[in-house]
């Protein structure tokens, strides 16, 4: 994506987790509290939008402030 060459190009170490279409709103959550708890991960982006199957405010409501890439946390908007 863009997003990651533009990453890479600022030397900003990048990891994707492409999730199947499919994937809960559940699994979802666990993957950004598992992000969220890493000290070793500085940045939460979630490519939008998301499957009909998952709550976009949700989701954002979930990252943390500190980690929010975009800005779209009520926290930071």
């Amino acid at each position: 994506t863009n997003k990651q060459k533009a990453a890479e190009k600022t030397g900003i170490r990048s990891i994707v987790h492409k999730l199947p279409r499919e994937t809960s709103q559940d699994e979802l959550l666990k993957l950004i509290k598992k992000l969220n708890d890493d000290k070793k991960i500085h940045g939460i982006l979630v490519q939008l939008p998301l499957p009909k199957q998952i709550d976009t405010a949700t989701i954002l409501r979930a990252i943390s402030a500190e980690k929010d890439v975009d800005g779209l946390t009520i926290e930071n908007a």
